[in-house]
């Protein structure tokens, strides 16, 4: 069946594409861009008043267990998000260590998950950080890069070596960087709200260490190295000044750390309580000049969903992590496009060319003719309260509860199929 998105905005800045035409599918792929009429029998999908964009990217998911029961909830989470590709740090239960594991999450993704995921493999064995996993096996298996979660790997020539054996494979290695000297103990950023409230500190300088470690090792190996997610300021200029050097090296910002601050931190609001710690006015500020000049590459969720029990604790007990992937797009739309902080194009790019860039993927995160029909229909005008009783009971972590944001997904297409439509949006029509 061909379908016909007429009406809307065609929105794909990374392939010049800002027109509205309509948009034809056939066969799981984007046909072409026309102003012509639809061709016959074609299913009419009325997209008028709307932004259409390929569908979202995200390029750091933490599930926690692998079941069926899991991965049904990560795809309902990302398809009314707007999410069509998920990229699965390694640090699930069980952990992504060998390719039989990776099959396996592949095999019941694809009963049970509609979305695309992109795990990664293991850097080191049993992400232990001690030896190299096996990066062949791993890669043949399906892995689209390699990472120990939110494990930073203190061995720096395993990381070397790492770097180099990577390469061979034409794959990035995913870094969380964060020193756990450092760290130790530490529950939030160290500022005055942290001595405030009594919470030991983690340093900037825990991230800003690791990120200039990783930086000098990507240099001297020549391999291709994705930091996670960054969240201090210096962190984004040593960033800045390796890419100016030419190493490859790519990283992302956190939607919550473009959002939030550590001044947020009011009580011991455990939802508060992410990895990394939210960081000074400062450090936001940099990270959005570091989107806004290309320095960053893209935006992440860190979507890590953990119940009640594990959240309504003291603070030091709490789990670490927050739910996004639902209101992500709204949520940056409305704190930063809307007010003037950053452009709806850079935003876009964000969420899918860049993401796709880093994953050396070309056949997603674009509007092209000849790509992935993985598209994303937004409705600007659509606004929403963020609200506990409307979540599932391990997506209700989230620091943004309570909020109004506008700019809702309300179709979401996996490969030409719709996988996703918001309750109130009108049902296609077949032109006769």
């Amino acid at each position: 069946m061909v379908k016909a998105l007429t009406g809307g905005r065609l929105l794909d800045p990374a392939a010049n594409i800002d027109q509205k035409d309509t948009l034809i599918i056939e066969n799981g792929l984007i046909k072409e861009i026309t102003a012509s009429t639809p061709p016959n029998g074609a299913e009419i999908i009325d997209v008028s008043g709307c932004l259409v964009v390929p569908g979202f990217i995200d390029l750091s998911c933490r599930p926690g267990s692998i079941n069926s029961s899991s991965l049904v909830s990560l795809g309902q989470a990302a398809l009314q998000g707007g999410f069509t590709g998920l990229t699965i740090l390694p640090d699930t239960k069980p952990p992504l260590t060998d390719s039989l594991r990776l099959a396996g999450l592949q095999a019941l993704a694809q009963q049970h998950c509609p979305v695309q995921l992109f795990p990664l493999g293991a850097l080191s064995r049993n992400l232990a950080g001690a030896e190299l996993a096996d990066l062949g096996s791993l890669a043949e298996a399906g892995g689209r890069g390699f990472s120990d979660g939110l494990r930073w790997p203190t061995d720096s020539k395993l990381l070397l070596l790492a770097l180099k054996y990577a390469a061979t494979f034409g794959q990035p290695l995913f870094i969380h960087p964060e020193d756990p000297a450092l760290v130790a103990s530490g529950l939030m950023r160290e500022s005055q709200t942290a001595t405030r409230l009594g919470l030991p500190a983690i340093p900037a300088a825990a991230e800003e260490v690791a990120v200039a470690r990783d930086l000098l090792l990507a240099q001297a190996a020549g391999g291709r190295l994705h930091f996670v997610h960054l969240s201090a300021a210096n962190s984004i200029a040593l960033l800045r000044w390796a890419q100016q050097q030419g190493t490859a090296v790519s990283a992302a910002a956190s939607l919550a750390h473009l959002l939030l601050t550590y001044n947020d931190i009011r009580t011991y609001n455990t939802n508060f309580k992410l990895q990394p710690p939210l960081g000074s006015s400062a450090d936001q500020g940099a990270l959005i000049t570091g989107l806004r000049d290309g320095t960053l590459a893209a935006i992440v969720t860190d979507h890590t969903p953990a119940s009640p029990e594990q959240k309504d604790r003291e603070f030091s007990a709490a789990a670490w992590g927050g739910s996004f992937l639902r209101h992500a797009f709204p949520l940056l739309y409305t704190r930063l496009v809307r007010s003037g902080k950053l452009d709806l194009a850079t935003l876009i790019s964000c969420l899918t060319a860049g993401p796709a860039k880093v994953l050396g993927l070309s056949q997603i995160g674009t509007l092209a003719p000849g790509s992935l029909a993985n598209i994303t229909v937004i409705d600007p005008a659509a606004a929403v309260t963020i609200s506990a009783q409307q979540l599932p009971l391990n997506e209700q972590n989230t620091p943004f509860l309570g909020q109004q944001v506008a700019g809702l997904p309300v179709l979401t297409l996996v490969k030409g199929v719709v996988a996703y439509a918001k309750e109130d949006f009108s049902c296609p029509n077949t032109r006769p």
